[in-house]
Parts: C-alpha cells; structure tokens; sequence
C-alpha cells in the first residue's frame, strides 16, 4: 500500500510539472490563431477622425 501510495503521488507530481509546463504555451497559440476581437460599429470612422484631428 505504501508503495501505492509513492507511485500515486510521484505520478502526480510529474502530471502537474507537465501541466504547468505546457499550459501557458498552448494559451498562446489558441489566442494567436483563433482570437479575432471585433471591432465595434464605427470604429472606422472613429479612426479615421483621430488622424484628422492629429494633421
């Protein structure tokens, strides 16, 4: 049982050590491939007099 126990619990150590390895990894690639924010109604006229106001 107690062996048990020690494979248990190294097990779950090297599960977490790869999960915390590999999680912030894929987080950027999912937000860099698949994240599209929409740009909000009139954003682009919005802009457009910004760079009018700044001439």
């Amino acid at each position: 049982m107690v062996k048990v126990k020690k494979i248990v619990k190294m097990a779950g150590k090297v599960l977490c050590m790869a999960a915390c390895a590999v999680a912030p990894m894929a987080s950027e690639i999912c937000r860099c491939k698949y994240y599209q924010p929409e740009e909000p109604d009139g954003f682009e006229e919005f802009v457009n007099s910004i760079k009018d106001t700044q001439k």
